[in-house]
């Protein structure tokens, strides 16, 4: 057995030395097409560490939204298409990302013309498209939002209290702030509509704050003579809506949230209030999901390794990353992030974005001096042997020398060429190296065989030693890392009067997936049938020889199994080595003329099996070898 272990330690030495030599051979300037969704070679740098990292943060200068839309969604959809990574992190408040969620997953006409209200053009693009790909996507790979950023706006919080009044009649004393609360919210989402409109047609200048904040009348002030009384009112509200009410509480707390904002506003405790509140959301979500990916891209202060990001406000404060990477508390400190630096902004003496470039613009022209006219590419800094300043704040940049800056046309995810060939794992690399084989192999059960072979010489008939099969079996490695094997063998034993067949079933996920290296543990259901032929021969009487027909004692079993297999896949020709445990489900006594009989003893299928086969394989996606 142990020759079996060795060679499988090779096996597997020899797949990490090539995904090694995989990892080497990447290109740091490879240029993203930012505008083809199905083409994800400028984002190769990535790969290697989309396998060991699970957080990503990109840092981006919110006064080039059409660029850095489209680059955020096709930075998620590339994880989410290389390694079914799902969670999406928006630099805006749980309020906002409730909403998402629901449209990317169920909204209606409703909930999207309340979801306008309170976005961006650019943006809600970019939620319609969420919400086309989250349609193609099965549901364990479906794209789910979290909002990790404080309330900033009372806008939502309204809307979300005024959804939990029921139609029916209001109580007296809570009439007045009820109907103040449903009015004030209705208000928002329609001047809110008006503004989306306005901004659709091209009529107004997009800010920088995605939220809407009305000026008709003060909804600041209506929400703080609201909060007065709520302290004495929420026992009443409580009675009022019953199991909705705990969604009121919540918006309250949204509201009480974003009363600190403003009274933090413009101070340097807008800084480290807001991103202290921001690590400690993200930090339990990691805690709750400790081992799923996220991705999220936020404002460049936040995404930026350093203490103090100068240009981001007081210089004496811990950014996001800062935090995650060098806090105790911290739950995951390998954070994979890239900034986004855009050419325009070379040479700028105005701006929080020329700030943000200042410190770093020698390194930044030089870089941008390797790069192509009008190309967007990703480059590892790691590999760059230059020593830079950029290197403390990013383990990736993004250099944009132009592209889509300004570009306010539609822009949609493909749902003809790039969404009919889109799957969660059906990247470049697993497609590659999906397999399927058909072969021979031997398999050997080491089944105590010396009480069985008592039983039957006492019964006079053959010991049978030992038992084997040789048989043909069938397999696929699918491009999603799932498994499946069947296995049909013949058996045969020291006994020339045993005769056996098998069938097993083995299904499971890969855990090891590489172009020539497959290993997992299966799960296997196998149907054994073992046949013993007793010939009692002729009788011979005083004048005749009387015949006595052959007995066939019949043992069928149905039989539960777990094992590790190994496949080397050598194209054309595969190797498999499978070692595993088999546990009888059925009765061990041998049937005579379908009746169990217990005059031949039992024989029981628990037992340590090995198997070692060889045969052809091929690609299941050629276009992909």
């Amino acid at each position: 057995m142990l020759k079996y272990f060795f060679l499988f330690l090779i096996v597997l030495q020899t797949g990490v030395i090539s995904a090694q030599k995989d990892v080497d051979e990447d290109s740091t300037m490879v240029p993203i097409d930012i505008g083809n969704n199905a083409d994800y070679s400028g984002f190769s740098v990535l790969d290697s560490m989309l396998n060991t990292h699970r957080l990503f943060l990109t840092g981006e200068n919110f006064n080039y939204t059409p660029f850095n839309a489209k680059v955020e969604f096709k930075t998620l959809r590339y994880m989410n298409y290389k390694v079914g990574m799902r969670n999406y992190l928006m630099e805006s408040s749980a309020a906002k990302a409730a909403l998402v969620n629901q449209y990317i997953s169920e909204g209606d006409s409703t909930v999207e013309k309340l979801l306008q209200s309170v976005s961006t053009v650019k943006y809600m693009r970019l939620y319609k498209n969420l919400k086309k790909l989250n349609s193609k996507l099965a549901d364990s790979v479906k794209i789910r939002v979290f909002g990790i950023d404080v309330e900033r706006s009372n806008a939502l919080p309204l809307v979300q209290m005024s959804q939990c009044f029921s139609e029916d009649s209001v109580p007296d004393d809570l009439r007045i702030p009820a109907e103040a609360i449903r009015g004030t919210a209705k208000y928002i989402i329609s001047r809110g509509l008006e503004e989306y409109e306005r901004q659709r047609d091209g009529n107004m200048t997009e800010s920088d704050n995605y939220f809407y904040n009305p000026s008709a009348f003060s909804v600041r002030m209506s929400v703080e003579e609201f909060m007065k009384m709520y302290d004495s009112l929420k026992p009443r509200f409580e009675s009022w809506l019953g199991r909705r009410f705990g969604e009121f509480d919540q918006a309250v707390g949204w509201l009480k949230e974003y009363k600190t904002y403003t009274k933090y506003r413009q101070t340097a405790f807008e800084y480290t209030w807001r991103e202290e509140e921001l690590f400690r959301r993200l930090n339990a979500l990691l805690q709750q999901y400790p081992n799923e990916k996220f991705f999220g891209q936020f404002s460049m202060c936040h995404a930026a390794g350093n203490r103090v990001p100068r240009g981001c406000g007081p210089y004496d404060f811990s950014t996001l990353v800062y935090k995650l990477k060098h806090s105790e508390e911290s739950n995951e400190k390998n954070v994979v992030n890239m900034g986004i630096y855009y050419s325009r902004e070379l040479g700028k003496s105005e701006g929080i974005a020329s700030k943000l470039h200042k410190q770093y613009e020698e390194e930044l022209e030089t870089l941008f001096k390797r790069t192509k006219t009008n190309t967007a590419v990703i480059v590892d800094l790691k590999k760059l042997k230059e020593d830079l300043k950029l290197k403390d704040e990013f383990q990736f940049i993004l250099l944009n020398d132009g592209v889509g800056v300004y570009d306010d046309d539609e822009w949609e995810y493909d749902t003809t060429t790039a969404g009919s060939k889109y799957s969660p794992y059906f990247n470049s690399e697993n497609a590659k190296a999906a397999r399927i084989r058909i072969g021979g192999a031997r398999m050997h059960n080491n089944i105590d065989l010396d009480r069985v072979d008592k039983q039957l010489n006492d019964a006079g008939m053959e010991r049978l030693g030992y038992i084997e099969y040789l048989g043909a079996e069938f397999s696929v490695s699918a491009a999603d890392k799932s498994f499946f094997r069947a296995y049909y063998g013949s058996g045969y034993s020291s006994a020339s009067n045993f005769n056996s067949s098998v069938l097993v079933i083995s299904g499971s996920e890969s855990l090891i997936f590489r172009k020539n290296l497959k290993w997992g543990v299966s799960t296997d259901l196998a149907y054994y049938r073992h046949s013993i032929t007793q010939n009692p021969g002729l009788d011979s009487g005083l004048y005749v020889y009387a015949y006595s027909a052959p007995k066939v004692y019949i043992n069928p079993a149905l039989v539960f199994g777990i094992s590790t297999q190994a496949y080397l896949d050598l194209m054309p020709f595969y190797i498999v080595a499978m070692v595993g445990q088999q546990w009888d489900l059925s009765r061990s006594s041998w049937k005579l003329d379908g009746v169990y009989t217990g005059s031949a003893g039992g024989l029981s299928n628990n037992a340590l099996t090995w198997s070692l086969g060889f045969g052809f394989c091929a690609p299941i996606f050629w276009r992909n070898y």
